[in-house]
């Protein structure tokens, strides 16, 4: 498998264990124990895979253009890619599940359709939000990286999460301090996606030098980290904030091992295909799943629930992949025509 063909699996086997555990924890609660936490935990790979992705796509964007253009047409880029699903996915769902949604007519709320990164979206849009902040800082990370040494740059990546533990084990649980936390520890997903954005020139070093016994122990301890960081102390008191630097490092150790070794996978063509179009699938599942609730063809605890979603997921998963196909044909001439305005407008200013 090609590194491009890897990454969408990796997040098509993510995007699965998500499905599972949100389908559970809706209409499984007998057995939700079995499942708990643990998709959340799955969502640091996302955040490693998009930095990972997006320091190639700044490698062309800046070998085409130059530095100013290139930042301002990379955001236009990603609102075009993301803000129309995004926002029809936040009108689509308050209608299933109206009382998780409240927030959103509050004073102020309308700002979180604007994908701010420091409004909070609620319930399961969270990760938007923290992807949003993921999106804002990667042009100043990948300045960072090409102008600084990578070890300090990794070195530097430590020492902010040593710095963010402390506060993360005292700081309070409010909204506010919420938005910039993943799993409770203070931007988690920032130092997962910069590692990410640091991770290909490791990737090329270790290319040839990995083997399939240190897959299979990297992925054994991300299980474990995964496993002690879900919400609830296992071992001490806040142990599953104080352990969230293991959960991070197996990720970026995990992620390393599997591009630089890019074995053959069982299902490969099936999950490539699901993590090239995860985010239609992450945004409109739980809507799909209410819809399903209202027609009154879910049931909490029901096996005949089960067969159902199994028959009827597959239909679901083709429409997310046709939607956004048409979509991103569509968002492609866009931003072809704005990047022709943009370029002009930026020229323009700066000469």
């Amino acid at each position: 498998m090609n590194s491009r063909q890897l990454t969408n699996y990796i997040k098509g086997f993510a995007i699965v264990t998500v499905l599972v555990d949100h389908y559970s924890g809706q209409f499984l609660s007998h057995y939700y124990g079995w499942i708990g936490d643990y998709a959340n935990g799955f969502i640091a790979v996302f955040f490693f895979l998009s930095g990972y992705g997006l320091f190639y796509s700044f490698e062309k964007r800046f070998a085409i253009t130059s530095g100013k253009v290139a930042v301002a047409r990379y955001f236009v880029d990603r609102a075009l890619r993301i803000l129309p699903f995004y926002w029809l996915s936040l009108y689509i769902a308050p209608w299933i599940f109206p009382g998780n949604f409240e927030i959103l007519h509050r004073p102020g709320g309308w700002l979180i359709y604007l994908g701010l990164p420091f409004m909070g979206a609620p319930w399961l849009y969270w990760f938007l939000t923290a992807l949003f902040q993921c999106y804002l800082a990667a042009p100043l990370l990948y300045f960072i990286l090409k102008r600084i040494p990578l070890w300090t740059f990794l070195s530097a990546l430590a020492g902010l999460a040593l710095i963010a533990l402390p506060f993360s084990l005292l700081l309070p649980f409010t909204h506010a301090v919420d938005v910039l936390e993943y799993r409770y520890f203070l931007g988690a997903h920032l130092i997962l996606f910069a590692l990410g954005m640091a991770s290909p020139a490791i990737v090329a070093r270790m290319t040839g030098r990995v083997s399939r016994p240190m897959l299979a122990e990297s992925l054994a301890a991300l299980l474990l980290t995964v496993y002690l960081t879900r919400t609830g102390d296992d071992i001490f008191y806040k142990s599953h904030i104080a352990l969230i630097p293991l959960m991070i490092l197996s990720t970026f150790v995990t992620g390393v091992v599997w591009l630089s070794l890019s074995p053959s996978m069982p299902f490969q063509k099936v999950l490539a295909t699901l993590g090239m179009h995860s985010y239609p699938i992450y945004l409109f599942h739980i809507p799909f799943f209410g819809l399903l609730l209202n027609f009154g063809l879910l049931k909490n605890n029901d096996p005949m629930s089960i067969v159902t979603i199994i028959v009827l997921i597959p239909i679901f998963l083709y429409l997310c992949i046709k939607a956004e196909e048409v979509f991103v044909r569509a968002s492609r001439m866009m931003t072809f025509h704005a990047g022709r305005v943009l370029r002009s407008t930026t020229e323009a200013l700066f000469d």
